[in-house]
């Protein structure tokens, strides 16, 4: 069966306005990145041998 691209592309429009609006209603919110955690032991608290 044949395909009407005008109607896909349609279609895809709407669909991208419906993701518009529901990002727009519910409030998309961007929440940060983790700051990485730091390192809280030292080379020397290493068991014997695995300090390399």
């Amino acid at each position: 069966p044949t395909t009407d691209a005008d109607a896909v592309r349609r279609e895809i429009d709407e669909f991208e306005a419906a993701v518009e609006r529901a990002h727009r209603d519910t409030g998309e919110r961007h929440v940060p990145a983790t700051p990485p955690t730091p390192r809280t032991y030292h080379q020397n608290d290493l068991p014997e041998g695995a300090e390399q």
